[in-house]
């Protein structure tokens, strides 16, 4: 395997795991229609630790992402593919590369927040709940989405194939 393959392997992973989580997340925080799903849901301790350990593993995973300096950062990677980078290639111009930093740049205040709550989670404060973080369910889709395109367009220009990677929802 080589070395843009290993990287993009490591970032797959933290982005399928993301995903994942996000959407039992996304069900278990979600209005359940069923009166006795409900009820379960909602009033479990069970449910209620899971919904906090996944938001975490959301958060976590979304710091890897999006969080400079992080070893699976988009951005880091993005920038191995610019002129002169270490996986430069003619596949990848200029403007995919601009296209795929403004993407990211536009959930700047959202990445910084994301930032915020898993720095408060490392030093163990209380405040890391979706209702008191300031974040949204959608934030969270919005980045996972995000970080599908750029894969799914990265992998179309290298090996002129598609990459499927299901959507959040």
């Amino acid at each position: 395997m080589t070395d843009i393959e290993n990287e993009m392997k490591e970032i797959t992973s933290v982005l399928m795991n993301t995903q994942e989580n996000f959407r039992v997340f996304d069900y278990l925080t979600s209005k359940i229609d069923d009166k006795d799903a409900h009820t379960v849901v909602h009033r479990s301790m069970y449910f209620a630790f899971t919904k906090n350990m996944l938001f975490d593993q959301i958060i976590l995973g979304l710091s890897f992402l999006y969080k400079p300096k992080e070893r699976h950062n988009l951005r880091t990677f993005i920038n191995k593919f610019r002129e002169g980078g270490v996986f430069a290639t003619k596949e990848i111009d200029r403007t995919a590369i601009k296209q795929w930093q403004k993407k990211i740049k536009l959930q700047d205040a959202i990445i910084d927040q994301i930032i915020v709550v898993r720095n408060s989670m490392v030093a163990h404060k209380e405040e890391k709940k979706l209702e008191t973080s300031g974040l949204t369910k959608k934030n969270f889709s919005n980045l996972i989405t995000i970080a599908q395109s750029i894969f799914q367009d990265i992998y179309e220009k290298l090996y002129n194939s598609e990459y499927r990677i299901d959507k959040p929802f």
